[in-house]
């Protein structure tokens, strides 16, 4: 069964690497969406969206958990999406 989740991931400035290894994840763990990031005064915020089999989001978060392991002061929030377009087999980080 497929499903789509929104992540939002707060994290301090300058945890550079973590965008390029979320997409390196998601193309191993067949997933499909996007990854924008918006910036505020003190930390950063990702916005990933995710779709994909139930078992390969499972896998996905955990491997997005575990990126965040070494990031000091890290927040992840998990939710249910509606899935609003076809990202086409595709994830995309969007600057």
């Amino acid at each position: 069964m497929a499903k789509c989740v929104r992540i939002t991931v707060l994290v301090k400035k300058g945890y550079s690497k973590l965008q390029s290894n979320i997409q390196n994840h998601a193309k191993t763990s067949n997933i499909e969406g996007s990854l924008y990031q918006e910036l505020s005064t003190n930390k950063d915020t990702m916005k990933i969206i995710a779709c994909g089999q139930n078992n390969d989001i499972d896998i996905f978060l955990d491997d997005v958990h575990n990126e965040l392991g070494s990031c000091i002061d890290a927040l992840i929030k998990v939710e249910p999406y509606n899935k609003d377009k076809d990202y086409r087999g595709i994830f995309r980080i969007i600057a």
